[in-house]
């Protein structure tokens, strides 16, 4: 098992481990992203990725980007996506690919890794709080969203 950095000729990969984990999760109707704008972002290093290689196959990824931590004035990695294939769960690749994940952020000195975890991602949820022995931080604020859309009427509203 090895886990490596992402290349550019890793895109059509990445795209359909992205379409699984959005399939995996009930939500492909909500999966709009284009190859193309994919490709962008990942060749302008704006979003990176880690994938795991086993024989020659690629079985995990962990999609992430880097952030700005406001209060202390440092990096850190906000991961998005995270994603074994069904087949290999239980076998150590989460553990792996995680791993890498803290290393990555250690050799670039990030403030933290930040991540959410779906309510309905049980599986999810036990491994990051039993195998990671992380207790999710309960915020007292809220998350606002403003799609497109969302952002023409608040120009209008404004």
């Amino acid at each position: 098992m090895l886990v490596r950095k992402a290349k550019a000729s890793d895109v059509d990969v990445i795209f359909e481990l992205m379409q699984e984990l959005a399939k995996h999760e009930n939500v492909l109707e909500y999966f709009t992203c284009k190859k193309e704008d994919l490709k962008k972002l990942l060749s302008e290093n704006f979003a990176q990725a880690l994938l795991v290689e086993l024989d020659n196959k690629i079985i995990a990824l962990a999609l992430f980007y880097i952030t700005f931590v406001s209060f202390s004035g440092k990096k850190g990695l906000r991961l998005e996506v995270f994603y074994v294939k069904d087949e290999y769960r239980k076998k150590g690749v989460g553990r792996e690919l995680f791993k890498a994940l803290n290393e990555e952020c250690l050799k670039n000195d990030y403030k933290n890794l930040e991540f959410i975890c779906i309510n309905s991602n049980t599986q999810g949820y036990d491994f990051y709080s039993k195998t990671c022995k992380l207790n999710p931080i309960d915020y007292t604020y809220k998350t606002f969203v403003l799609e497109k859309n969302d952002m023409q009427k608040m120009l209008e509203l404004l």
